[in-house]
């Protein structure tokens, strides 16, 4: 199976508004597999924008929407990932409002400020960070130590990142090619982070599931198209002064 098909969930025990969803019996020996799959093609998807056929349309909206479904799974796991899985909808909210902002005049009147900038900066760090606490604690209920921190790197990467785009240093190719390598390298490492866990006591909490993650995502991605739809509408009939 693609880690893209939202990890299927037709082998689960519970149907659409029922019940509990058994992570251990559904993932055997990784049972943080699919949480974490979701979570990390999230990240991938909206840290990293690429700029043709629309895919910095597409791949970010799927991005939030696996961010979401992912810390879903584990929000009862510690207070950390609940935070993040808080964080994930209000990330959902940002990414609509961008969206509307990009596809409105607005994006010709208004220019986004360096504090906005510097405000979004701090948030997606600060995700990164939380869900990096949350993995830690996990690791600590299942008594075991994970044989590397991609999450430190990763927050690294992004600061890095930031700075070179403020200052245009990412244009320059010596630059932005070990970027991109780093890029890569740390969602590799953050791929096979939870095989840690294989073999280890440690069984993940039941979580109530009333919409499957094949929906919600669908759901959401076709809510933004909507919003977009609508956005470009309403643009192309208003005049420009």
């Amino acid at each position: 199976m693609s880690n893209t098909d939202f990890i299927s969930e037709e082998s689960s025990k519970v149907e659409i508004g029922e019940g509990l969803v058994d992570l251990d019996e559904k993932y055997g020996d990784n049972p943080c597999r699919k949480s974490m799959s979701n979570i990390i093609w999230g990240f991938i998807f909206t840290i990293m924008i690429f700029n043709f056929l629309g895919l910095q349309y597409i791949l970010p909206t799927l991005g939030v929407g696996l961010l979401c479904i992912g810390f879903r799974d584990l929000r009862k796991e510690n207070k950390a990932l609940n935070a993040a899985w808080i964080f994930s909808i209000i990330n959902m909210g940002l990414h609509v409002l961008n969206l509307i902002y990009i596809n409105t005049p607005m994006s010709v009147n208004f220019k986004i400020s360096g504090a906005i900038i510097f405000i979004l900066s701090v948030f997606q760090v600060s995700f990164l960070l939380i869900f990096r606490k949350g993995l830690k604690n996990i690791f600590q209920k299942a008594d075991t130590n994970p044989t590397r921190d991609p999450l430190l790197w990763l927050v690294i990467w992004s600061v890095i990142v930031k700075i070179c785009a403020i200052t245009e240093l990412g244009s320059i190719w010596f630059i932005f090619i070990p970027l991109l390598f780093f890029y890569f390298y740390s969602f590799r490492s953050l791929c096979r982070l939870s095989d840690d866990l294989v073999g280890s006591n440690y069984r993940p909490s039941k979580v109530i599931s009333r919409i499957s993650s094949k929906k919600f995502v669908w759901g959401y991605m076709i809510g933004c198209a909507f919003i977009v739809t609508i956005c470009c509408v309403v643009s192309n009939n208003i005049r420009l002064d």
